[in-house]
């Protein structure tokens, strides 16, 4: 009973500590919002003519000392997941998932006119700050959840743990509204700081595969890994060649709505279209090239999973809706409807969002998440993942939220 009461007290303590974390930042967000308001306004009382001249111009930055790097954030994410736990580590898992940017004034004073010409891609890169890292210690070697445990060098994985921990992501982009970004496949947690986006170019950033490594070179390869899994480490020849070609599909252009289907829209439309055109049958950027990804990638010890759900949890999800209310109707936020949660939660169960240590340790336990508005109870099995019940977020009584108990 002793030993039970400790642990209570441990898992409270460390509640709060990470509540005072969170109120920390938001205060420091808070504090550099106001900052820059009383900056603004000594600005208009000083020199209100150089404004309306220099509207545009981006807000003066402090001396940057030798040797250190300062960076302030475009804005912070308004994601679909607000915990670590269930949040998809690849943005390819969940093509459902939202999220929104808006661009701060703090970084220009119309921070519109940062956008214009940001709607013709359909994809942007995001790169973004590891903001809940808890200053952890970076380790050189770190343990990968796909590889269940094996170590690999941390500048051979994409954890969050590193020495700068700086994230890259690709989302695609849905739509622009003024100083918004609204946008889908997303792995990023709400909250996250924005260090800045660019637009995926297929002709410089994509890398399509003409053919694929002969069988008896991945049979090879993936030997390899498992006589490393036994070992618990990699080696660098465990790699899988693919033959590619460097010449790249064009981009999707979006369809023009009704109301922007001008002659004009048409014409820079077009224009578009053929400069990816030349651009992707000039020499320069096609010749054939071998690139090579490390085995594990293509063929990890910690396999998909399949995911079903109970009838209880079926019913309950029916229940929600972008436009319910009442006793009987939850709301969501970013989603459509239960049919569009239901997707959510498969594309992130069958990626197995366990971390190595309770996968392998915390077999018999229950594992929540919560996806929008939504909280989900699942356990595992095997290769099977079941959601057991799903509620909404305002009403679950069980704590902590977010994390496996």
């Amino acid at each position: 009973m002793a030993a039970q009461q400790l642990q209570k007290e441990v898992f409270l303590a460390r509640k709060e500590l990470k509540n005072i974390r969170q109120q920390i930042e938001t205060l420091k967000h808070v504090e550099k919002k106001e900052v820059f308001k009383i900056q603004e306004m000594v600005r208009q009382k000083t020199c209100p003519q150089e404004l309306l001249h220099f509207e545009d111009a981006a807000v003066e930055r402090p001396n940057i000392p030798e040797g250190t790097i300062m960076s302030t954030p475009i804005g912070h994410l308004e994601s679909c997941f607000k915990h670590k736990a269930g949040t998809p580590r690849q943005p390819t898992i969940c093509d459902l998932s939202k999220a929104k940017l808006t661009i701060s004034r703090s970084i220009f004073n119309n921070p519109e006119h940062s956008l214009e010409g940001i709607e013709k891609f359909s994809h942007i890169w995001i790169i973004f700050l590891f903001h809940m890292n808890d200053g952890e210690a970076v380790k050189a070697k770190v343990k990968p959840p796909r590889l269940d445990g094996v170590k690999v060098g941390v500048f051979a994985t994409r954890s969050p743990h590193r020495p700068n921990p700086i994230g890259l992501t690709l989302a695609k982009l849905d739509k622009v509204e003024g100083d918004t970004l609204h946008l889908s496949c997303i792995d990023i947690l709400d909250g996250t700081p924005i260090l800045d986006i660019k637009p995926y170019i297929p002709v410089y950033d994509g890398v399509s595969t003409d053919s694929t490594a002969s069988s008896a070179e991945e049979k090879a390869n993936f030997g390899c890994v498992g006589q490393n899994i036994a070992e618990k480490d990699i080696s660098a020849e465990d790699t899988v060649y693919v033959r590619t070609n460097l010449s790249f599909s064009e981009p999707h252009q979006k369809t023009p709505s009704k109301g922007n289907s001008t002659d004009d829209t048409l014409k820079d439309e077009s224009k578009d279209v053929t400069w990816y055109e030349e651009n992707s049958r000039s020499g320069d950027v096609s010749t054939s090239e071998q690139v090579t990804v490390a085995s594990w990638v293509t063929s990890p010890p910690v396999q998909k999973l399949h995911v079903s759900f109970t009838h209880n949890a079926e019913a309950t999800l029916q229940k929600f809706h972008s436009k319910g209310h009442g006793q009987d109707v939850f709301t969501l936020i970013s989603f459509k409807d239960g049919e569009e949660v239901k997707k959510a939660i498969c594309d992130i169960l069958s990626a197995d969002p366990r971390s190595p240590y309770f996968r392998n340790k915390c077999q018999d336990r229950l594992y929540f998440f919560t996806v929008d508005n939504v909280h989900v109870t699942c356990w595992f099995d095997g290769n099977l993942a079941e959601v057991i019940r799903v509620q909404p977020v305002s009403i679950v009584s069980c704590a902590p939220l977010g994390g496996p108990q």
